[in-house]
């Protein structure tokens, strides 16, 4: 087993960095020339063969980037920029579901009406569920 003090001597050490710097200026290029109200919903991912690529979570923020791309084109053209095309990407984001029911809690007076309808009910599983609903109300 190998075991490295420095990151800087892995193998793919030098390959990562050059992604990262990549991806850091097309960043920086994005910052410049895309509408403000867009940079919150946005991010650059890397130029590649004259190509922008840009990526969002949102069907209409790729849709209103795609709107604007003979804008960004023309600004990314002012910046002496060999960019011919903007490529929009939508990585929606996958969130666990959260179950957010609230239990909710009988009034006083609800329960004493269900302890009410309980007893005046013939036995049976209605009247028994009506008594320990009540019941269970209490102790919350």
């Amino acid at each position: 087993m190998r075991h490295f003090n420095n990151i800087n001597q892995l193998p793919f050490a030098s390959a990562l960095k050059a992604h990262n710097e990549q991806s850091s200026f097309a960043q920086q290029v994005w910052e410049a020339v895309a509408p403000s109200d867009l940079l919150p919903l946005t991010h650059a991912l890397t130029i590649r063969e004259d190509k922008l690529i840009v990526a969002t979570a949102h069907n209409a923020v790729a849709a209103k980037v795609k709107l604007l791309t003979p804008n960004i084109l023309t600004r990314l053209s002012k910046l002496n920029l060999n960019v011919t095309a903007i490529q929009v990407k939508v990585q929606v984001k996958s969130e666990i579901p959260t179950n957010s029911t609230v239990q909710r809690k009988l009034s006083k007076n609800a329960a004493t009406h269900l302890k009410a309808a309980a007893d005046a009910l013939a036995p049976g599983p209605l009247a028994n569920s009506l008594a320990n609903i009540a019941k269970h109300s209490d102790k919350k």
